[in-house]
């Protein structure tokens, strides 16, 4: 799996530094970044913590390396706050920000 041997290579690990993280052997290992085996979920939460990534990401089906925290979910529910406060501002002030932000 290509992104398995580039967060490997990015870390400046070789496959047997990760092999022992996983506790398996380096030949074990080269078999999962080549995709002759498939990488266990145990060992897909492993590299994925050591990383600091998604599982997503691990396995290719994001872009995104960021792993969820739950901090999104704040996020969206404090502009929506925001957005409420804003409608029912008055008139002058829904100008304004107008303004602000063009």
């Amino acid at each position: 799996m290509k992104r398995l041997k580039d967060l490997r290579e990015d870390n400046d690990l070789k496959q047997s530094d990760v092999a022992k993280i996983l506790g398996i052997s380096q030949q074990y290992y080269q078999c999962y970044e080549s995709g002759k085996n498939e990488l266990p979920l145990r060992h897909c939460i492993t590299l994925a913590k050591y990383y600091g990534v998604s599982l997503d990401y691990l396995v290719g089906l994001s872009c995104d390396p960021c792993p969820y925290d739950g901090s999104r979910g704040k996020t969206v529910n404090k502009y929506m706050e925001l957005a409420a406060k804003i409608e029912s501002a008055d008139e002058k002030i829904k100008a304004a920000i107008i303004m602000l932000l063009s």
